[in-house]
């Protein structure tokens, strides 16, 4: 009767936003709304794309202090986190999959894309009272996105604390150049990416120091660095106390030899004023509650 189609329809319904949410999880919204339409093969090439590695440090170490719960907890927090500093990013940049400790993520310019990302993003940190971080629009939109997401990630997990209550701590490492990207497998869909670029990016991360929002590390290769505008790196700097410089004079990473790497750390500390005023906030992390704002190239999501 009318009724009991009325219930099929619902259930049918039902059935299929379950199925949408699952297939969301697994893959990119734009990669999922492909595979609704019946894309049978998604395979895409990047002629430029920047990849982010984020691992949580001591990870293995905490399992295996500690008990379940509380790692599991930590981890939870964590990534949930990192998580949402993602949902506020530009849409360009896409979350490839997160495995235990770490979380990949990049942004790129698609072979048959007409161009890069275009517009405005924007992202809020907290810091000496309301400022613009802008692109000169010379630079690589994805390297600069992919770092500004790699300072809003150590931001996001600042007050999460370890089992042990020791501060978290973050390896980050970028890195720039071309890769491919698809969706592997039909029962449990996938979505990855592949080639050298990626690789790379890895080891940037596994090589990198522990860091934290406080005193950051973000370890990136020579092609990541060449991609960052000067204008862009040197608010950075008056904006954040973080300087841009070589790591050494090179260093041998697994699998590729000796690199000339980079990183972007804080400033050598000024030294102290001969008279300092009670009134004057400290250079970072404790005046105004406005925020600062890193405004990056790419749309920003809504």
């Amino acid at each position: 009767n009318e009724r009991e189609a009325v219930k099929v329809l619902e259930k049918a319904q039902q059935q299929a936003r379950l199925e949408k949410k699952l297939l969301r999880a697994l893959v990119p919204t734009a990669v999922s709304e492909r595979l609704a339409r019946g894309d049978a093969l998604i395979a895409d090439s990047y002629c430029d794309a920047t990849v982010l590695f984020i691992y949580v440090c001591d990870y293995t170490a905490m399992v295996l202090q500690h008990d379940t719960g509380p790692s599991i907890e930590w981890i939870n927090r964590i990534l949930a986190r990192l998580d949402d500093a993602i949902t506020h990013a530009p849409k360009s940049l896409t979350k490839v999959e997160t495995f235990n400790n770490f979380l990949l993520v990049f942004s790129g310019v698609r072979d048959d894309a007409p161009g890069p990302p275009t517009g405005t993003g924007t992202r809020t940190l907290p810091g000496p009272g309301p400022a613009n971080l802008k692109s000169s629009g010379t630079g690589c939109a994805h390297a600069e996105m992919c770092l500004g997401l790699a300072l809003s990630m150590l931001h996001a997990v600042k007050e999460v604390e370890r089992p042990d209550g020791k501060p978290t701590t973050l390896k980050v490492g970028l890195n720039s150049g071309p890769l491919a990207a698809g969706v592997i497998g039909s029962g449990s869909p996938r979505y990855s990416i592949f080639g050298d670029t990626v690789n790379t990016g890895s080891r940037m991360a596994s090589s990198s120091l522990p860091c934290s929002f406080a005193s950051p590390f973000i370890h990136m290769t020579q092609a990541t660095y060449q991609r960052l505008d000067a204008s862009f790196t040197a608010e950075l700097g008056s904006m954040m106390r973080l300087q841009l410089a070589p790591r050494g004079e090179g260093m041998e990473i697994k699998g590729k030899g000796t690199m000339q790497t980079f990183s972007l750390h804080p400033l050598p500390a000024d030294p102290p004023p001969l008279a300092a005023s009670a009134a004057e906030p400290a250079l970072f992390g404790c005046g105004g509650e406005e925020g600062l704002v890193l405004e990056l190239p790419g749309r920003r999501r809504g």
